[in-house]
């Protein structure tokens, strides 16, 4: 996908082994005025050198401008699904 091709996506999926927060800041423009909704994995702890910890990876998210609303992460790791607070009602 890219931005020339994508106007708006209801759903970005991603399992990106540890690289996730670096990819969504990296295209913070596009995540920011053109997805709704991003599920992704997180932990608690960095299971690969440079893997944000849950605290660093929320803070980024809400740096992005979207907001934790499922958070299904255990003692080690998990899923989360963020909603673009931007397109919130």
């Amino acid at each position: 996908i890219t931005e020339e091709n994508a106007s708006f996506l209801d759903l970005l999926w991603l399992d990106l082994q540890g690289v996730e927060l670096a990819v969504l800041q990296a295209a913070h423009s596009f995540v920011s005025e053109r997805v709704n909704v991003i599920h992704v994995e997180v932990s608690r702890v960095s299971l690969y050198d440079g893997m944000p910890t849950y605290q660093e990876f929320m803070r980024g998210m809400n740096e992005l401008g979207f907001e934790l609303v499922i958070d299904r992460v255990g003692v080690k790791s998990g899923n989360c699904l963020f909603v673009n607070s931007a397109f919130r009602r």
